[in-house]
């Protein structure tokens, strides 16, 4: 298995949270027709926040890299 870079993982972390994103509207209009229980909403909501620190936290990682790789060499 090759190595997966840091802009490979925030590309993927981005189209996770693009999905996810419209996972949940789509589970915000169920909940509106009445064909989704809401009693997830929250959790549902809270999965997405996570993603988006993940994708805040590589973005950063990326943007520092070079400073953390020079301070541990």
């Amino acid at each position: 298995m090759s190595k997966i870079t840091l802009d490979q993982q925030i590309a993927a972390m981005e189209l996770e949270c693009v999905n996810t994103r419209g996972s949940l509207a789509i589970f915000k209009d169920n909940i509106a027709k009445k064909r989704a229980d809401p009693i997830l909403l929250n959790h549902k909501q809270q999965h997405l926040e996570e993603l988006y620190a993940v994708l805040k936290t590589l973005k950063w990682l990326l943007q520092n890299e070079q400073k953390i790789k020079s301070t541990l060499t």
